[in-house]
């Protein structure tokens, strides 16, 4: 078979508590790192996990879908997650943050429709209709609270537009409930500032003009995302390729996410476990 690249990994189980730590794969450029626990000795199993993933490449996945695409595109995230219960109580009692950051170059937003991201697809060909349009980058930036997502701040760069804005997700049923705002590269040639609402579910999502001018999304973007808002809304002089942009946004965010940051010679610090 072919080589998925380097594993390491360690579990011990000790009075009804397994523990899987470290668990990491490299291959080449990519990486993931992560840790777990299940307590099934406690009242109410609990469950916790942390993982990181770097320069992960989508491309594969993306010839795998449409064998015509062109481009390439790779994803970084980083997740906390925390839960108890058993079944759809899991989710409900899920607490956590989950970040995430796509970058590409020359991906259509078609190919981004056969991955599974209807979403993207359906909002970047209501903002832009014309079919020569490629996605940049993607960055998303998520609170979790009993199984709500939130997003602190939302960010996408294609090749006439950055777009900002919020999205919220019930991880239980799927609803979702957000809205996006665009901001053209160069109104000269293509202006368009109509925002849009999103509405329906992960599996079948909703599109529309939104009614109102979304005051909120200034709001929703908290400390320290407001002076990275006025940098992404800024597209006067902006670049075609906006992915260093996104390279700033998701680097602030693990800013904002002390129990992230590297610590000496542990690529990864994560917070204590429940229990200890």
């Amino acid at each position: 078979g072919e080589s998925v690249g380097r594993l390491k990994a360690r579990a011990r189980l000790d009075s009804g508590r397994l523990r899987i730590a470290p668990f990491a794969i490299r291959e080449g450029e990519s990486a993931l790192r992560a840790q777990g626990e299940l307590n099934a000795a406690a009242a109410e199993p609990a469950y916790a996990m942390q993982a990181e993933l770097r320069q992960y490449d989508l491309t594969p996945l993306l010839r795998s879908v449409d064998p015509k695409a062109v481009g390439s595109a790779s994803l970084d995230g980083r997740v906390v997650l925390r839960g108890k219960g058993l079944g759809d109580a899991i989710i409900a009692n899920l607490d956590g943050t989950m970040d995430a950051a796509s970058y590409a170059q020359g991906v259509g937003t078609g190919a981004i429709g056969l991955m599974g991201v209807s979403i993207l697809e359906l909002t970047l060909d209501r903002l832009d209709p014309k079919r020569d349009k490629k996605v940049n980058c993607a960055v998303g930036v998520f609170d979790i609270k009993d199984g709500e997502m939130k997003s602190r701040a939302l960010f996408i760069d294609t090749t006439r537009l950055r777009i900002v804005g919020n999205l919220d997700v019930n991880l239980s049923t799927g609803a979702l409930d957000g809205g996006l705002r665009p901001y053209p590269k160069n109104p000269r040639l293509f202006n368009v500032s109509t925002p849009v609402d999103i509405s329906g579910t992960v599996e079948h999502p909703k599109v529309s003009i939104a009614n109102s001018a979304l005051p909120e999304l200034v709001i929703r973007y908290v400390s320290p995302y407001t002076m990275l808002l006025s940098m992404l809304t800024e597209t006067e002089n902006a670049k075609p390729d906006g992915s260093d942009d996104c390279r700033a946004a998701y680097a602030k965010a693990k800013d904002a996410r002390p129990e992230l940051n590297n610590s000496g010679r542990n690529p990864f610090k994560f917070l204590p476990w429940f229990g200890e």
